[in-house]
């Protein structure tokens, strides 16, 4: 029976037989998505490194106040809830990190050698079962599953992290940076308060600013970064939310796709005409 006159699932499996191991051997593919999520890794890392430095910072701020009791509270007020979300920040942004690292693992893994060889072996067996003018239909089915599962083994990740790659960088990357950029502002703020008057050595940051400037003009650098802790809280959710979308939620939701369409080709297994 001639290729043409074969019907269009049959058809889209042989074109698989022959682009799947043509793909796997040339490593297009795997170029690119290893370059997605290493971009990923990066702007997460920078974002978690943010995080743990504000942290660290606040911490430092809440250790060292002894005097001044009114203001001490005031600033207990504002560095508490500072430290209490940026704690549970961090742990959102090292499950980003966890999953895009675990990604890279299993894109390095997916593109051995061997498996690229196990890919083409099943590609020949497939593709002389599907040409075969008169099928047995469960040795097809079964040849045809096997050789999608090791399709789908193959590059399923990497088209999940070249697909959510693609809408980072459409709808998310722009934004996420501005967030990004929002935390280092305010991380610059915290550091500058608590090197206020460096030159004043063994006492806390609140009592340095006292000594430095009037206690109404302490009430108010405080009320002001009272007042950017909701900016900042704003900031710090969206880019956490999104950093979970684009390291977990979109490659799951793209290998979900891939995985559907798998399946579809294998229901009704190719019959002879």
């Amino acid at each position: 029976m001639r290729l043409t006159a074969l019907d269009s699932r049959r058809t889209c499996l042989l074109a698989l037989c022959v682009l799947g191991p043509l793909l796997a051997w040339m490593g297009v593919l795997d170029g690119l998505s290893e370059q997605s999520v290493d971009s990923a890794l990066l702007a997460t890392g920078a974002a978690y490194a943010s995080a743990r430095g504000i942290n660290a910072l606040v911490s430092v701020m809440q250790g060292t106040e002894v005097h001044a009791v009114m203001l001490t509270v005031a600033a207990g007020e504002v560095l508490d809830p500072i430290n209490d979300l940026i704690e549970r920040i961090s742990t959102l942004f090292l499950f980003a990190l966890g999953s895009l690292a675990l990604q890279k693992t299993l894109l390095l893994l997916a593109a051995e050698r061997a498996f690229n060889l196990l890919l083409t072996v099943a590609a020949i067996v497939s593709a002389i079962t599907l040409l075969q003018p008169r099928r047995n239909g469960v040795a097809t089915n079964l040849v045809l599953r096997l050789f999608l599962v090791t399709l789908f083994l193959r590059f399923a990740l990497g088209v999940s992290a070249l697909a959510s790659g693609w809408i980072d960088a459409a709808f998310l990357a722009e934004r996420d940076k501005r967030q990004r950029a929002a935390m280092e502002h305010f991380r610059g703020e915290l550091a500058a308060l608590e090197s206020a008057d460096p030159d004043q050595t063994g006492q806390g940051w609140l009592q340095r600013l006292r000594n430095s400037v009037s206690p109404a003009e302490v009430r108010a650098r405080l009320s002001a970064l009272e007042a950017r802790v909701d900016d900042f809280a704003a900031s710090a959710m969206t880019l956490a939310m999104s950093l979970l979308l684009k390291s977990i939620v979109l490659p799951l939701a793209f290998l979900y796709a891939v995985l559907a369409g798998s399946r579809a080709l294998l229901k009704g297994p190719p019959q002879p005409r």
